[in-house]
């Protein structure tokens, strides 16, 4: 007589097998693979790794992320802060927060930008009146010389 490997329950799996079970609502209601990528707690309920990604919590299709960091997983295929959207590669923009596209997949809250275009904008200024006194010092006759340090004295 064969002997036959333990039973997969919905609350732990075949240690035979060491594969996930998942049991599917429908009419059949029969057993499945937990899908690669993603951990099994029963039920319908997968929980997708870090890195990876499915359009619903309905969706047994899990896909890798572009840029891994940017799909945190879960029940829900959560993504970063950020970003939404197929694979987690849209930034975000609603009513309280706005995101853009820095380079060809960041993407940064305009919050946090507004400081730096301020001390950017504040470098530049201090370029060009560093370029401008210089530029006019370059260019001073002997006659104005004179009355600048004429001024200077007093």
């Amino acid at each position: 007589r064969r002997r036959r490997p333990p039973r997969s329950t919905q609350s732990r799996s075949s240690a035979a097998s060491d594969v996930y079970k998942r049991q599917v609502h429908g009419e059949d209601k029969q057993c499945q693979e937990c899908p690669k990528y993603s951990q099994c707690l029963g039920g319908n309920k997968i929980i997708v790794d870090p890195g990876y990604w499915r359009s619903s919590n309905q969706s047994t299709n899990i896909y890798r992320c572009n840029v891994e960091e940017y799909c945190l997983g879960g029940y829900d295929s959560s993504c970063r802060e950020g970003y939404y959207g197929p694979l987690c590669r849209v930034c975000l923009a609603n009513e309280t927060d706005i995101y853009f596209r820095q380079g060809q997949s960041e993407c940064i809250n305009c919050k946090e930008s507004t400081y730096a275009v301020i001390v950017a904008i504040g470098i530049i200024l201090a370029y060009i009146t560093s370029v401008s006194y210089t530029h006019l010092r370059a260019h001073e006759t002997g006659r104005n010389l004179v009355c600048r340090l004429l001024l200077e004295q007093k």
